[in-house]
């Protein structure tokens, strides 16, 4: 008798150990970060077999080769494919392949995607409005500025607080070259929603870096970038706050933030951001500040 419960607390202890790695691997794979950690821990997963998430493993560790060099275009575009035919309606898959159409400068077949992506999301009455935002931009890109302004005027119209369709009108501006039309609808985006980041380091980058003198006030720069630095220690708020400074003249903050960002690409492996970095750090160094020529 003795025997037989310890038999079965051991396998129950079998089975805990193995449902305990399944979450981390979980964790792991739908973290998308590190690359050398993800990948396998998607791979584990998949190998599991079917199960209602099987289209998303697919998905993650599509999203890891296309963000990373381990693996390269083919076989992310590979994995949105397996995603696909696992579950045909999978928002996730399309929403990520778009992303690296857009990404290789394929916008007909991004906005392909991104057209099914929010047809499936409706019917299955989950109401994305990232999706809007996104196709907004991917349009722009086409030079369809109406078609993208009607996408941002639905993201609004869906979630009128949360500042992604005032951010939309925002970026669609930003394709028109309207540097005036772009402060007014990140104004707007802060005004109904003062958290919502990407509003407000835009707008401090372009307070920062304007080409345009009439719209450039270091002041008020580095107050913006400062109050998002403050909730987001982040390497592209860290740039943004180090430009603030530059244009408020206080270069010895912008080559400390600037010098930080540099560490913190160097961490990441983001070998193609760090001549950019470098190049504004010998700005900061030389006093003068960046100016962001479109």
């Amino acid at each position: 008798m003795r025997f037989v419960w310890f038999s079965v607390i051991s396998l129950l202890m079998s089975f805990s150990s193995v449902w305990a790695d399944e979450d981390n691997d979980r964790s792991d794979c739908f973290a998308k970060q590190d690359h050398t950690v993800g990948i396998p821990a998607c791979t584990r997963l998949i190998e599991l077999g079917d199960t209602p998430d099987l289209h998303l493993y697919h998905v993650y560790r599509g999203d890891y080769y296309t963000h990373s060099s381990f693996g390269g275009f083919d076989k992310a575009f590979a994995e949105y494919g397996k995603a696909i035919e696992v579950n045909p309606q999978s928002v996730e898959a399309y929403r990520s392949r778009a992303e690296l159409y857009e990404f290789l400068e394929d916008y007909d077949m991004a906005v392909t995607d991104l057209n099914t992506a929010i047809s499936l999301s409706l019917a299955l009455q989950e109401f994305d409005i990232g999706l809007y935002s996104r196709r907004a931009s991917t349009l722009a890109r086409l030079e369809r500025f109406d078609e993208a302004r009607e996408d941002c005027r639905a993201a609004m119209r869906m979630k009128p607080d949360s500042g992604d369709g005032q951010y939309c009108l925002s970026d669609l501006a930003f394709f028109l070259k309207d540097t005036a039309e772009r402060l007014k609808w990140l104004d707007a985006c802060l005004v109904v929603n003062d958290r919502e980041l990407k509003c407000r380091i835009t707008r401090a980058w372009i307070l920062a870096t304007s080409p345009e003198n009439e719209f450039r006030d270091g002041r008020r720069a580095v107050s913006e970038a400062q109050q998002a630095f403050s909730r987001f220690f982040d390497p592209e708020v860290a740039e943004v706050l180090a430009a603030a400074y530059a244009e408020n003249g206080q270069f010895t903050r912008a080559v400390q933030m600037q010098l930080l960002v540099l560490a913190w690409v160097q961490e990441f492996g983001n070998e193609e951001a760090i001549p950019y970095v470098q190049e504004r750090l010998d700005l900061y160094v030389s006093l003068k500040p960046y100016r962001d020529v479109e």
